[in-house]
């Protein structure tokens, strides 16, 4: 046999061995870390909420209360003392005021403040001087209220009420007698033309804003009373900003006072102010507005702009403000002379006291501004009845001039009284006119007044034209 080389290698093979150990594994990734989760304060705010919020702050600003309370907050955020607010240094002030701030704003998160700050800075500039927050204020809360008169308004009428509450019906869709803010958003997109109609040809944001500004109660829901109430409120308070400027039409000083005021406020001397300049010029002269508007607070002067800008163009010349403060005199006394005619007869009498008691619902033997404005717009056809056919506006503002204390609540006995007094100074003023009629010197200057008035010499003054000799004449009430 023959020999060949002998091999002692092992044969090759891949098979493991039973018991080697596995591979070690490759080192598993780590997890990744969960999200942080986000502050309340930090998560992202729901826009309505801002602008209800930012709402807020612009109306707390104008009312005595909310003045003091936001201008403690704004000296205590001015921390450099340069005498303005950064939009950061605003939202910071939340956990310090938080008692404040909920009475006024309604529970805010820092976030929400922050961003409701920057809706009223339209200039995004990101600070704001005291009198320039003032200022952005009011015109941010002025848009709102371009909305609402005009709604206020179409609501005291016959017309605009019956078609407006068609309307209100229409969005209440499932007829609880609500509407809620998204049946409210929904009906701004569906019925733009109309909407925009009886809220004044405001945009759609202007419109929308509307519902929270009606919605006092912040429930998120509007009911018709709701609406009416707000409406009857809305006119009263420019109404007895209106009649207080009104009161002092014979007191040339006061006038003197206003006339400075108003070329103050016309920077460009056009002979016009703007609405926007009229807000700024409540703010800059808070104290002496409020002197010559009667003591009313600064949302009430602001619009009682509106109620003297008789062609709605936003802007009042010196003219118009005169005019408009003759007109609250002249639609006032038309209601005194009526009111005292009624009420000089049993019937009228009792019909008046009749609807005195049933618009005094607490039975507290006085009625409130908002009583009576609900009361003149659900009781239309009685009051017109009392009032000698007189407007729904021309009724409503009897009441600045019936509440002769100024405390914004009317008694029986100052309803009487009231009645007198007009009666007294009507009977006055025609035997004084009775006395210089009587010399020839008289009837000479009357008649030479008389045709200055009568504008387009067709013979005869209408009542506007008589109430502008007013503002020339001093007038003793």
């Amino acid at each position: 046999m023959g020999c060949g080389a002998s091999h002692d290698h092992p044969p090759t093979s891949t098979r493991k061995e039973p018991n080697a150990p596995p591979p070690p594994k490759a080192p598993a990734a780590a997890p990744a870390p969960a999200p942080a989760p986000v502050a309340a304060s930090e998560a992202k705010p729901d826009p309505e909420r801002v602008d209800d919020v930012a709402l807020k702050l612009a109306d707390s600003l104008q009312k005595p209360e909310g003045y003091d309370a936001l201008k403690q907050i704004f000296e205590e955020m001015d921390k450099d003392k340069d005498g303005k607010v950064s939009i950061r240094e605003w939202g910071k002030v939340v956990p310090k005021f938080t008692k404040e701030l909920k009475t006024l704003l309604g529970s805010p998160t820092a976030l929400e403040v922050t961003l409701a700050f920057g809706r009223i800075d339209k200039d995004g500039n990101g600070s704001l001087t005291w009198v320039e927050f003032q200022e952005a204020a009011f015109g941010y809360a002025s848009e709102a209220d371009d909305a609402l008169f005009a709604m206020a308004d179409a609501v005291q009428t016959a017309k605009g009420n019956a078609e407006l509450k068609a309307i209100f019906v229409a969005l209440d869709k499932d007829s609880d007698g609500k509407v809620s803010s998204k049946e409210w958003g929904k009906g701004v997109s569906k019925n733009q033309e109309v909407l925009k109609k009886y809220f004044g040809g405001g945009t759609l944001a202007e419109v929308g804003m509307a519902f929270r500004r009606i919605d006092v109660n912040d429930d998120k829901h509007l009911t018709w009373e709701e609406m009416e109430a707000h409406a009857a409120e809305l006119i009263g308070s420019s109404d007895a900003a209106g009649a207080a400027l009104a009161n002092k039409v014979g007191d040339p000083k006061v006038w003197d006072e206003l006339k400075a005021l108003f070329d103050s406020l016309d920077h460009d001397a056009d002979g016009k102010v703007t609405s926007k300049e009229w807000g700024k010029g409540v703010a800059k002269h808070r104290d002496q507005m409020m002197k010559m508007f009667g003591g009313q607070t600064m949302q009430e002067i602001g619009r009682a702009f509106k109620r003297l800008d008789a062609n709605g163009d936003k802007h009042l010349t010196w003219e118009e403000l005169q005019e408009g403060a003759v007109d609250f005199l002249s639609a006032a006394d038309d209601a005194g002379l009526a009111l005292s005619k009624a009420i000089a007869t049993p019937e009228g009498k009792s019909e008046l006291k009749a609807l005195f008691e049933s618009l005094d619902k607490d039975a507290s033997g006085h009625i409130s501004s908002k009583e009576w404005g609900k009361g003149v717009t659900k009781n239309r056809e009685m009051m017109s009845k009392l009032f000698g056919g007189l407007t729904i506006q021309e009724i409503g503002r009897a009441f600045p001039m019936i509440d002769a204390d100024g405390d914004k609540y009317l008694t029986w006995d100052e309803m009487v009284s009231a009645s007198a007094n007009y009666l007294k100074n009507a009977d006055s003023a025609g035997l004084k006119l009775a006395e210089v009629m009587s010399t020839d010197e008289g009837k000479s200057e009357l008649k030479t007044l008389f045709d200055s008035l009568d504008k387009n010499a067709d013979g005869k003054v209408t009542s506007k034209e008589w109430g502008k000799v007013t503002t020339s004449v001093p007038r003793s009430r």
